[in-house]
């Protein structure tokens, strides 16, 4: 098949453009013509003549501001038969847009659950998602499971010494000693990911793990919001994204964990990933809001155990599905990951002392990886493509 893939560009893409680049590379190793574009009028659409059509992307893009391009993407579509799947994801915190008016707000909110009303069906990432959808009366057998696909043959534990020199490296320019436990989060800010959360479960193991180290990937300052939240009487009522940064800095300061809390503000290559994810011995990222966590997939496929909250999408990426809760201040598990309940810091520093156990397991990497691997290999977007058959059947 000739497929369009509206997935956007950019090295550091990420959400919606991010799983839509995976898709289509998984596509075309799958022998399907991908064409990848972030838009196309009526006459590009005549110049592509694809047999589908892919949109992917973040619900933020089907608020009233910016859902018309999608619109008539989709209605150009319908007009020619050509089958066009809606492919998104929800955590639940975008719908509708930001304004202290509620009635725009409502209106932006049910013009885009109109749209999906409209189609035959959707795909969505995940099952946390579909749960979304049903709470706005989007009816069950108008979504289709179609998770994200992960490339498991760049995501993988270190397979060679040049592997395992360029981690070293990292460490060196990191300034991350040799030798020392190292958990590591992903995300714009350190608290979007449960940061902060992770820095005071530290303190309560400085004496048990004094080799303990937090690795933080965040956004570059330069790139990082600097506007306040406002509330709608326009009061200011939170703080900027650099701020929150800031705060997480002086957070590690003020509990005397400053050297061993290292924030990396910095975007890699998606290629290069792979190598920052092995100089960790460990992920742990306990967010209170997620869709579906790229990076707990993709630290997974390289052989980390998993710490996480319970709940969201996490019960279904964290390795086992079946992992067992853990109880505030006890920490209960299976050989793979750790899905632990919200609760306070010292019900984190159990799981991290657990994580440790399980990571200095033998054969525990790889078990973990072929769990992942099986689950959200490219392979899986043979489901892509079993709901575009789908959907041409539908239309005809």
């Amino acid at each position: 098949m000739r497929i369009a893939c509206l997935d956007g560009h950019g090295f550091s893409a990420v959400g919606g453009a991010l799983r839509g680049r995976e898709m289509s590379f998984a596509l075309s190793q799958l022998g399907h013509q991908v064409v990848r574009t972030p838009h196309f009028s009526g006459p590009d659409l005549a110049a592509l003549k694809p047999d589908a059509v892919i949109e992917t992307g973040t619900w933020h893009q089907l608020q009233v501001g910016e859902s018309s391009g999608i619109v008539v993407r989709t209605r150009l579509c319908d007009e020619q038969g050509i089958p066009s799947i809606w492919w998104y994801g929800s955590n639940g915190s975008v719908w509708g847009v930001r304004t202290a008016d509620e009635k725009k707000r409502r209106e932006s909110e049910e013009k885009v659950l109109s749209l999906i009303r409209e189609r035959p069906f959707i795909g969505v990432i995940c099952p946390y998602s579909m749960g979304i959808y049903a709470r706005y009366a989007i009816p069950m057998h108008k979504m289709r499971l179609i998770p994200s696909v992960f490339d498991g043959e760049l995501f993988t534990p270190a397979k060679s010494e040049y592997d395992e020199r360029v981690s070293q490296r990292l460490r060196y320019d990191f300034g991350l000693p040799e030798g020392k436990w190292c958990i590591g989060t992903v995300g714009n800010t350190p608290n979007s990911k449960g940061g902060d959360f992770i820095i005071k479960a530290m303190k309560l193991l400085e004496k048990e793990m004094p080799d303990l180290h937090y690795v933080i990937l965040h956004t570059p300052e330069a790139s990082l919001g600097k506007v306040k939240a406002k509330s709608p009487e326009g009061q200011t009522v939170g703080n900027s994204e650099l701020d929150v940064l800031q705060d997480s800095k002086r957070l590690a300061l003020d509990l005397g964990l400053g050297k061993r809390v290292h924030f990396i503000g910095l975007r890699f290559m998606r290629t290069g990933m792979p190598a920052f994810y092995r100089l960790l011995n460990g992920y742990c990222s306990p967010s209170e809001a997620e869709n579906l966590g790229q990076p707990l997939v993709e630290s997974q496929l390289c052989g980390l155990p998993l710490v996480t909250f319970k709940g969201f999408s996490f019960d279904f990426v964290s390795c086992p599905h079946s992992a067992t809760q853990v109880e505030p201040h006890h920490t209960e598990t299976d050989d793979y990951g750790l899905v632990i309940p919200k609760g306070d810091p010292v019900t984190l520093a159990a799981a991290i002392r657990r994580q440790r156990e399980m990571g200095e397991t033998e054969g525990m990497s790889q078990k973990t990886r072929q769990w992942t691997h099986e689950k959200f290999h490219h392979h899986n977007a043979t489901k892509m493509v079993n709901a575009i058959k789908e959907y041409q059947e539908m239309i005809k």
